[in-house]
């Protein structure tokens, strides 16, 4: 059961056209104009839309949102809060009839265990909802207005790209692959298995970079969060889905990249299976390894990956899938942790992941796993803007690719032409191990395919 303390903050990201929506919108910027002199009207309206389709689509009646500034620090900051939005929300908020109303208090910082204050708790009113009863999710898109590239700094706040930044190639060009990918979708037909057309804003992606333009930059979309037997349970105008991605990719960019090689060799130590296979270590399952490892790439020093493995938690979902969280903060913990044994068992672990990884050693606690990031949302974008020019729907979730089924050997040819364009030589030799999955009898099913990188062949 949900508290207070589940709460999640209202974002004002989404808009609509409904006819309902706009006469909502005009009622409240009429309301607030009528108490005003010289407030120009036009100044008002898309904000209003704004508020009023966000507010709709918010998932719970209860919501956070804060008048106040000064009441959340900037890890916090609502980069969306705009002085419209502010005044129409404290406005709609006195009218009467009440669209919401206030159900806890703020918390200032200086009244905060924290320091960090808490935004007030609000109710959606009954009212409110039944003057939208024709309004459905379909009619709710993603605001048109909002960036498609973001970019934050090292404490978590949103930072105004330049505009020399935005007449760059690259980023023209991200821009467009990104608006085109989003047509291509639109015409997809993409449907749920019980018949239902699937809401065009969880396959809305937005490039995401943070501390460096050079690293981080992955691609997101509600998509997905989706568990994976409900993401491979699509179908494209009536085709079904599969997906492929890249076994160990992030190791496997480092092998290449670092040391010209396509696997790890055999040293002193026998081989072992993969490079998230850690021996004594079994009864950790290998997604939680998977996580952990990936996790000390993006460390920088041996304080924060201690500090990461400790708050690493891992459980069973309904579904049997292993599912695995690094928590910040008090956010309560689900499932055991990891490394029980705290700071001496984590120590054991990256001391015995280096002896059977030698050629992975140099990487652990250095920070490199933002750029690996950068790498793989590269050869996404790649295999995007190729499957754009032959509107082939694909839908990324980080570096696997779900698409319908009769494209599986385009896909493939483009992943290999991605290997070759983003990483260069590094990408042009060798072999690459590619998990294709799909749903069979309502179980995923699984082959690994070797893909040969030879250019010359």
């Amino acid at each position: 059961m949900k508290t207070f303390a589940d709460t999640e903050l209202l974002s004002i990201k989404y808009y609509s056209k409904h006819p309902e929506v706009y006469k909502m919108a005009d009622q409240i910027v009429d309301s607030y104009v009528s108490t005003k002199k010289r407030v120009h009207r036009d100044k008002y309206v898309y904000a209003a839309r704004k508020l009023i389709a966000s507010l709709w689509f918010h998932s719970s009646d209860l919501f956070r949102f804060s008048t106040k500034t000064s009441h959340f620090g900037s890890k916090k900051k609502q980069v969306w809060l705009t002085p419209q939005v502010l005044t129409l929300f404290k406005h709609m908020r006195d009218m009467n009839p009440q669209w919401f109303q206030l159900v806890v208090k703020a918390i200032p910082p200086a009244l905060s265990k924290t320091g960090r204050g808490m935004a007030a708790i609000y109710c959606r009113s009954y009212h409110f909802r039944k003057t939208l009863e024709m309004l459905r999710a379909e009619d709710i898109i993603l605001d048109p207005k909002e960036d498609r590239i973001t970019f934050k700094n090292d404490d978590d706040c949103y930072i105004p790209i330049p505009q020399e930044v935005k007449e760059q190639g690259w980023f023209i060009g991200t821009i467009n692959t990104l608006e085109k990918h989003s047509e291509v979708l639109s015409m997809a037909s993409i449907r749920l298995p019980d018949g239902t057309s699937m809401n065009m804003n969880d396959t809305t992606y937005f490039r995401r970079f943070k501390g460096s333009m050079s690293a981080t930059g992955r691609l997101y979309a509600p998509f997905e969060n989706w568990r994976e037997r409900d993401r491979l349970s699509i179908n494209f105008n009536g085709i079904p889905a599969m997906s492929i991605d890249v076994s160990s990719l992030n190791p496997v960019l480092l092998l290449r990249m670092k040391h010209r090689l396509d696997s790890e060799p055999e040293g002193l130590l026998k081989a072992v299976e993969n490079p998230y296979h850690i021996p004594f270590w079994e009864h950790i399952p290998r997604a939680v390894h998977k996580h952990v490892i990936n996790m000390l790439f993006n460390c920088k020093t041996e304080g924060t990956m201690i500090k990461g493995c400790n708050s690493t938690h891992w459980w069973v979902d309904v579904d049997g899938e292993v599912q695995s969280e690094t928590y910040d903060g008090k956010k309560k913990r689900q499932g055991q942790p990891v490394f029980p044994g705290k700071s001496e068992e984590i120590k054991r672990y990256i001391g015995d992941f280096k002896s059977w990884h030698p050629h992975l050693e140099s990487s652990i606690g250095t920070g490199i796993g933002n750029k690996l990031q950068f790498v793989d949302s590269e050869l996404i974008l790649f295999i995007l803007n190729a499957a754009n020019t032959e509107n082939i729907p694909v839908l990324p979730v980080h570096d696997e690719l779900v698409f319908p089924q009769n494209h599986k050997d385009f896909m493939i040819t483009a992943l290999i032409a991605s290997f070759w364009h983003v990483l260069g030589e590094a990408g042009e030799f060798g072999t690459l191990k590619v998990k294709a999955k799909r749903l069979v009898c309502g179980e995923v099913g699984e082959e690994v395919i070797e893909v040969n990188l030879d250019k010359g062949e």
